[in-house]
């Protein structure tokens, strides 16, 4: 997309996780957070392109960091023709008024001591874009008009405590405009507010780009909202994109099956179409440990054997097959894998006597999870230790899935 207004190319953003105050006394590393982990896209001038995903999937971090309001760790940014990748503050101060965040949460975002006119006007005083205090009043007075809050005179003496959540909320985006920008970066900027209000803001916010020709990226953990503003939409978990394309292909068939997951937690009005969704098992992982190969395979309903399974996956299904067993049989199991150890590629149990029974268990528990008994074929028995072996993970890229992108084993290279 040679006329991209924004781009982003192999771009990671890590953190060092400080961990507890015993842990960094002691010296010892807690990982790093691999909030954004090599995401490629390009959003083109007037598109609105959605970023959806669960809560700790990055999709905030990716736009902080478009924004250079969080550091790169590698890869690039271009806006507006020009890489800001390793831009300074003071290089980025000019281009702020050209790119700008909505907050989620109008009560953390505006100062509920500062008045209105103040609020919003405090962005001409940064950038020297009004010549007197007049003109920034006026242009004020102007942009609440234009974000519905009317007659805009009421509101300049008033405190943000004074508002609801929808003028609050309107406000926020007010400031956000003054300074007319060409990007903005919509960071679920309906959650907060009451249903009766949300459908409101998005017309709002529909309306307003075309007044403004603006840019949007919509982030977003709702499929159904992403759908009615967006015209692209990607699905980002755990630092990835899985899934990108037109919104009405991807909620018409999704292809990745976290896709078809957050498509399936949408309500169903209809009680004809309602079906029981097939949703994925247990939370996110932890990003400081992400998943080898596809990221999702933990969680995923449709996974294979070469969805890059490890020997912590196993680990994991017989913690949750002791989570509805009896106390019993717990003790009994639990005996068994007390010598359990994990590699990097190889899960052993070391129980003399009893290895029949150990790796009896270890198929039963590798029977819950189909993907994963293919994956390591027969469990071994080696002197007095019963092995379960591992094959090296791979990481499936972005790949043209008929009329979008999928980063998904179930679709290999044609």
């Amino acid at each position: 997309m040679p006329d991209a207004l924004v781009t982003a190319n192999g771009l990671e953003t890590h953190f060092v996780a400080r961990g507890s105050f015993a842990q960094r006394l002691m010296g010892r590393s807690h990982g790093t957070v691999r909030a954004v982990d090599g995401v490629t896209l390009e959003i083109a001038p007037g598109e609105v392109f959605g970023l959806v995903g669960e809560s700790g999937s990055g999709k905030t971090t990716l736009g902080r960091t478009l924004l250079k309001l969080a550091q790169p760790t590698a890869g690039s940014i271009t806006f507006e023709g020009v890489d800001i990748t390793e831009f300074d503050e003071d290089k980025m101060r000019p281009l702020r008024r050209r790119m700008q965040l909505v907050y989620q949460d109008p009560n953390a975002s505006l100062n509920p001591a500062m008045r209105i006119l103040d609020a919003v006007a405090h962005p001409l005083a940064i950038h020297e874009l009004a010549s007197s205090r007049a003109d920034a009043r006026a242009q004020v007075v102007d942009i609440l008009e234009r974000v519905g809050l009317s007659p805009p005179e009421t509101f300049l003496d008033k405190y943000p405590d004074d508002l609801s959540g929808g003028q609050k909320q309107r406000v926020a985006i007010a400031r956000a405009l003054i300074t007319s920008p060409s990007f903005l970066v919509l960071d679920e900027p309906v959650a907060m507010l009451d249903m009766s209000v949300r459908a409101r803001v998005l017309e709002l916010l529909i309306s307003l780009r075309e007044q403004f020709n603006l840019t949007y990226l919509f982030i977003t953990h709702d499929l159904a909202t992403a759908k009615f503003l967006c015209d692209r939409i990607a699905i980002m978990y755990l630092g990835k994109i899985v899934e990108v394309g037109s919104s009405q292909a991807i909620y018409a068939a999704p292809k990745h099956p976290y896709t078809q997951s957050l498509l399936a937690a949408i309500p169903q009005p209809d009680p004809s179409k309602r079906e029981s969704p097939v949703l994925p098992r247990g939370e996110i992982p932890d990003a400081s440990h992400p998943p080898a190969g596809c990221r999702f395979h933990p969680r995923c309903p449709q996974a294979v054997a070469s969805c890059g399974w490890q020997p912590v996956d196993l680990a994991d299904a017989i913690e949750e097959r002791w989570a509805g067993t009896s106390e019993d049989r717990f003790e009994t199991e639990r005996k068994l894998l007390s010598s359990m150890t994990l590699g990097e590629r190889r899960l052993t149990a070391s129980v003399p006597g009893q290895t029949v029974e150990t790796k009896q268990l270890l198929e039963t528990v590798l029977a819950s999870r189909p993907g994963m008994r293919q994956a390591t074929g027969d469990v071994a028995v080696e002197g007095d230790e019963v092995v379960v072996r591992f094959p090296e993970p791979e990481e499936p890229p972005l790949r043209p899935v008929e009329n979008r992108d999928v980063a998904c084993v179930l679709y290999p290279p044609s």
